[in-house]
């Protein structure tokens, strides 16, 4: 077994929203790495 640990994309600040979900470039940080993961024949499960 393998196990990859990645950091998690940038997040939206607390005062704009409380709940920090990913901003957009959070979500781009996020696909090029799972693109990036693939690209080695790892398959990356959310």
């Amino acid at each position: 077994m393998r196990l990859f640990l990645v950091q998690h994309g940038n997040a939206l600040p607390k005062d704009v929203d409380p709940e920090r979900g990913l901003s957009e470039s959070g979500k781009q940080d996020v696909a090029n790495v799972a693109a990036f993961l693939a690209r080695g024949s790892v398959q990356v499960e959310r």
